[in-house]
């Protein structure tokens, strides 16, 4: 029997752990829209919910996004943030962000 030195370093996951993370990156991502939909001021994203909700790692990947359409503007404004507040960022910080200047056209 192999000896076991430490946690697994496989990056390949089981379809019954796929399955979970993404019900949980859903339920995460549906209880972030609602949140800014019920919060939100402006008709746009209240009513006519025109903005996109995303889970991204520390490199500003997308794990996951409620709406497809906004993962350019989303990829776009996580990088010029992430260039932005670099140095100014700790675990588990909260980035929202409106600027068309750094690549949002919708909240994110």
């Amino acid at each position: 029997m192999p000896a076991i030195d430490g946690p697994a370093t496989s990056t390949e996951l089981d379809q019954v752990t796929a399955a979970v993370l993404r019900a949980k990156f859903e339920a995460l991502l549906g209880e972030m829209a609602v949140t800014l939909q019920n919060t939100a001021r402006s008709r746009r994203i209240s009513i006519m919910r025109q903005f996109g909700c995303a889970l991204l790692d520390v490199r500003g990947e997308v794990i996951a996004a409620d709406n497809p359409r906004h993962l350019p503007t989303i990829r776009a404004t996580a990088r010029a943030c992430i260039k932005e507040y670099a140095y100014d960022l700790a675990v588990d910080d909260i980035l929202v962000a409106n600027d068309p200047c750094l690549g949002g056209i919708s909240v994110h």
